[in-house]
């Protein structure tokens, strides 16, 4: 496994604000919030995102193709080795550009559809964790279905 860069916390802050910056021009009149969560596990990946109006409803947002890439840099460069990285963030962007984010490290990410067992192998050997910082799903996940079917 080549070594990676390691984002700082500096640096994680300021892919955040380039981010921040790519959504900030196509946010309508009279926006309250922007909502995003993104989630990822091996070559899967799910980002939904919405904006809440002036009238407290939230619209449908698309992510600018520029800042897509963004996140992805983003959770690469969070990772540690044996430690591996986020599987979800939750993203808020309050007016004029205040951001707050959270991460998920633990729970398995809510993908559109089930997620096969070459997206585990894929993100085991991009990011991989040691076993004791692996979620019981994730482990799961892991084994081949020859293996699933021997402990049934």
């Amino acid at each position: 496994m080549p070594d990676r860069p390691w984002l700082n916390p500096v640096e994680q802050h300021r892919i955040l604000g380039e981010i921040t910056l790519h959504l900030l021009p196509v946010l309508p009149a009279g926006w309250r919030q922007v909502l995003i969560d993104y989630a990822a596990l091996g070559t899967r990946v799910r980002a939904r995102s919405g904006v809440r109006t002036d009238g407290g409803r939230i619209e449908r947002l698309p992510v600018p193709p520029e800042a897509r890439p963004l996140f992805a840099r983003l959770r690469e460069g969070m990772y540690r080795a044996g430690t591996g990285t986020w599987f979800a963030m939750s993203y808020v962007i309050n007016p004029p550009d205040v951001f707050s984010v959270r991460y998920d490290y633990t729970a398995l990410p809510e993908l559109l559809a089930p997620v096969p067992a070459e997206a585990f192998a894929e993100e085991q050997r991009r990011l991989p964790r040691s076993p004791e910082h692996m979620p019981d799903w994730f482990q799961a996940g892991l084994k081949s279905p020859a293996d699933q079917a021997r402990q049934d």
